[in-house]
């Protein structure tokens, strides 16, 4: 019996708060929302904007945050270590 729950295709994007303190991030931002175009219905080139930004996102996460998700899971398993500890030896 697996207690796994089904993947049901790819994950929502999340957005990092961390990436807002990079540097960079406002200057990139700005270079990648004006940087795309789009020749078509203005609600067509907003989202296209949006699916552009994402995907620069992403790969700006795993190139310079490492992935924040993966830090994250090892931060949250090393509190729980640490919890179980904490009441082991109290």
């Amino acid at each position: 019996m697996d207690s796994n729950p089904p993947q049901w295709g790819p994950c929502p994007f999340r957005f990092e708060n961390i990436w807002l303190e990079h540097k960079s991030f406002h200057k990139d931002f700005n270079s990648w929302w004006n940087g795309t175009s789009a020749s078509e219905w203005e609600g067509h080139k907003f989202l296209w904007k949006l699916k552009n930004i994402k995907e620069k996102l992403k790969a700006r996460n795993v190139e310079v945050f490492e992935d924040v998700r993966i830090a994250k899971n090892s931060l949250h398993r090393r509190i729980e270590v640490l919890d179980a500890f904490e009441g082991f030896v109290s």
